[in-house]
């Protein structure tokens, strides 16, 4: 019990320093509710309960990336990781372009619209991205109703690449998507985990559609084919 009230005392104290934007994310929040087991099916369980739009959770020393993802992916909701900021510049859109309707730069652009920053788009690969690739991401991010820059480059650290990006950009949050594949059961993108855990800033981990073995086997098979297709 002293471990949970601990855990209560450090969430309320984390809300003084969050940017300027959580507020507007919690608006209308009702009473609390303390609850026991598991974190993330008992989390999980309540969001889906309550018809939570979005779960909120304080860093921690030693965070832990897959346990949001996971949860983010257990209950079909995004999980914003908050930390302070001293920005209200610029939301970034972190996308591998893996997922049809491109929905973490809708999600990102929702924001931006919402939230009124600039929307920064980054794909960053350890494949090749083709040089018109920047240009159709623009006119992406412009179809959801967002202004901004693009980014794409090859990176051997998908992961360390974005967050270098968000750091250049001052941005103020970081958006990634995460998959769970039925089979395994548990998020499997060491990216997105990799992102939560080391970015300086907010990040925010919206689940994508389940996606079975064979998509995902698919999808790597198209990413090599894609590798092989280098410009001279």
């Amino acid at each position: 019990m002293d471990e949970a009230i601990a855990a209560c005392e450090q969430a309320v104290d984390m809300v003084p320093t969050s940017p300027p934007w959580y507020e507007r994310l919690l608006v209308g929040v009702g009473p609390a509710d303390v609850i026991c087991g598991d974190f993330v099916p008992a989390v999980a369980a309540k969001a889906i309960a309550c018809g939570a739009q979005l779960i909120v959770v304080a860093p921690y020393e030693g965070c832990r990336g897959s346990l949001v993802t996971a949860l983010a992916t257990s209950a079909g909701v995004p999980v914003l990781v908050t930390r302070s900021s001293t920005t209200t510049n610029t939301i970034v859109a972190a996308t591998d372009l893996r997922e049809a309707g491109y929905p973490v730069i809708r999600c990102a652009a929702d924001l931006a619209t919402e939230l009124r920053r600039s929307l920064l788009i980054v794909h960053s690969t350890d494949r090749y991205a083709p040089p018109t690739l920047r240009g159709e991401l623009a006119t992406v991010g412009r179809s959801f109703g967002a202004g901004g820059d693009v980014v794409t480059m090859e990176a051997h650290d998908p992961a360390d690449a974005i967050i270098g990006q968000a750091r250049l950009h001052d941005a103020d949050m970081i958006v990634i998507g995460t998959h769970r594949v039925p089979q395994i059961g548990v998020a499997t993108d060491s990216i997105s985990q990799s992102v939560v855990c080391r970015a300086h800033r907010s990040v925010m981990v919206t689940p994508l559609r389940v996606r079975s073995s064979t998509e995902v086997s698919g999808a790597d098979r198209g990413s090599r084919q894609r590798a092989g297709r280098r410009a001279p």
